[in-house]
């Protein structure tokens, strides 16, 4: 249990306060029913996976396909900064949403949702697909 712990405090970073109860809510919104909560063995496999860079894709809400350099390892948070850097629109306004439909909580990495080279996340105004998040 204890080895579980320190993994999934390597992957939620200064999140790790928050508990496993209360990241496996699942939600329905939008006709999108998926869970932002990630399995143990996926929070394991990412603590474990390297921490390299790779290029992804962002859809914003009103259509453009951006392109990002982010790290395996970085946090929904930090892919919604550079998301902020790039295309103006500020992380608290951001939902995002994995390439399967999974809506992606603030604190879990990249690697942690199977994020790979060359995938696209959509970014959706929060209020509106994301409410409650």
């Amino acid at each position: 249990m204890k080895k579980m712990s320190v993994a999934i405090q390597r992957v939620l970073g200064p999140w790790h306060f928050v508990t496993m109860s209360a990241l496996c809510i699942s939600l329905v919104i939008g006709g999108c029913s998926t869970s932002g909560a990630v399995s143990e063995e996926k929070l394991l496999a990412a603590a474990a996976a390297p921490n390299v860079p790779m290029q992804i894709y962002v859809l914003a809400p009103w259509g453009d396909k951006t392109p990002l350099t982010v790290m395996t390892q970085s946090t929904a948070m930090q892919v919604k900064e550079l998301i902020d850097d790039t295309i103006g629109m500020p992380p608290e306004e951001q939902c995002l949403v994995g390439p399967a439909g999974q809506l992606m909580r603030d604190a879990y990495s990249l690697a942690a949702y199977d994020i790979r080279q060359d995938e696209s996340l959509q970014v959706y105004y929060a209020g509106r697909k994301c409410w409650g998040l």
